[in-house]
């Protein structure tokens, strides 16, 4: 009976169509970075360190890496101000992890070739490990109107909700620059090293602004900021992702919506 409150809670947006307004769909890009740590002082399998003193290591060592999603959303109107804005959809994210001047007989991350540096050459040899989380996403936002142009035809809002995310499958894929491991240039491993999280949450803010072009055509743009209270990867090493993403998005005009939309207002 609780999992069934629960998805009826989930998908109670998209069934309500009393008051709906219109369809869109939105692609995002944007960076994301993460904030790593540990607790555990267990030993990290191949090296000498704990994991408390692993994360801290790779903290220092961590990059911004670009991500995207794609949603599907119905918007209702709730009042004058206020919007609620529900999607459903996908998001490829993560974070970047170097390993810059590694040197003959380093290690390198398990599952890439030998797993130790073999080359003698004395080039400069970096690695790049995309560490990569895939979600379905059902985004729940509430938008509420700061101002409307003279014209009608501009939108000013703000952007806050949350988005309960579902683990699809992660992994990690490793770019070596100037040089190979048993010839190869690029590895993808099937998982991330961690034990991915299987459901998540993720806390969104921003703004959105709504342009109408013409009576068919209104154009979306929304800045986000996104935070995952809760790690990705389960115990010893936590990984909270942070992101900044601008979702531009499309008015759909199913059954008129559209009109009726501008005829409401």
């Amino acid at each position: 009976m609780h999992k069934q409150y629960i998805w009826l809670v989930i998908f109670a947006p998209f069934l309500s169509f009393a008051q709906t307004k219109y369809y869109s769909v939105s692609a995002g890009f944007g960076v994301t970075n993460s904030f790593i740590h540990s607790s555990s002082n267990k030993i990290v399998t191949g090296t000498n360190q704990t994991y408390a003193q692993y994360a801290d290591s790779i903290n220092g060592i961590s990059e911004i890496r670009h991500n995207f999603s794609f949603n599907v959303w119905i918007n209702n109107n709730l009042s004058k101000n206020w919007d609620l804005q529900a999607g459903i959809g996908y998001i490829d994210m993560g974070y970047r992890r170097a390993q810059k001047d590694v040197l003959f007989g380093q290690k390198t991350y398990p599952g890439i070739g030998s797993g130790i540096i073999e080359e003698k050459s004395n080039s400069k040899k970096d690695i790049y490990y995309d560490y990569r989380f895939y979600f379905i996403q059902i985004p729940v936002w509430f938008n509420y109107k700061l101002y409307k142009s003279k014209d009608y035809k501009t939108t000013y809002q703000l952007t806050m909700g949350a988005t309960p995310q579902f683990l699809v499958t992660n992994n990690i894929t490793a770019r070596l620059k100037n040089f190979t491991v048993d010839g190869e240039k690029k590895y993808t491993l099937d998982s991330s090293g961690y034990d991915g999280r299987t459901v998540n949450m993720q806390l969104n803010i921003g703004a959105r602004v709504e342009r109408k072009v013409d009576k068919t055509t209104t154009i979306i743009i929304q800045p986000m900021v996104a935070y995952h209270p809760f790690s990705v990867s389960n115990n010893p090493l936590l990984v909270n992702p942070l992101s900044v993403m601008l979702h531009l998005g499309l008015v759909i005009d199913i059954g008129g919506f559209l009109g009726k939309r501008a005829d409401a207002n």
